[in-house]
């Protein structure tokens, strides 16, 4: 069942967003997951926070997270990608896909403008630029990171 989430299912996402962080090796590039500095995070965010989930028997399986804010340079609203995971198991399936549906219906309910969807260099990019694509989506930007060592 695809819904939005409640404060309940914030364990269940942190669980996902923790896995994400561990397949994709974003960790090592930006620094280790903190679970309570991650939860405390989407608290803080509340207000602008918009998450759709997919519950089964009460176990979060995938979630989309986005903040609505308005564009720095036009005022115009968006939804702009927080993160979309599914765990393993359940990859492939529809309802991941309603997920992003859901979200743009939200835009469109809520005069959004935009929405802004990231992906991962080397976890599955061709695959996911097409599914972009696909759905209307164009491809505007990439991010390159730098880590200090000296931080970490």
């Amino acid at each position: 069942m695809i819904r939005q989430y409640c404060q309940e299912d914030l364990p269940g996402i942190a669980d996902l967003v923790e896995c994400f962080a561990t397949e994709s090796g974003y960790g090592d590039v930006v620094g280790d997951f903190s679970r309570p500095y991650f939860l405390r995070t989407l608290e803080s965010l509340e207000e602008w926070l918009r998450i759709w989930v997919v519950d089964s028997n009460k176990t979060i399986i995938s979630a989309l997270a986005m903040v609505e804010q308005p564009n720095l340079y036009s005022g115009q609203k968006g939804l702009e990608e927080l993160f979309w995971f599914s765990r393993p198991e359940y990859r492939g399936n529809i309802e991941n896909v309603k997920l992003l549906k859901a979200a743009e219906n939200y835009a469109k309910d809520n005069q959004v403008f935009y929405i802004t969807m990231g992906s991962m260099a080397g976890f599955h990019p061709p695959k996911i630029e097409l599914f972009y694509q696909k759905r209307g989506f164009k491809l505007q930007q990439k991010h390159h990171i730098l880590t200090i060592s000296s931080c970490l």
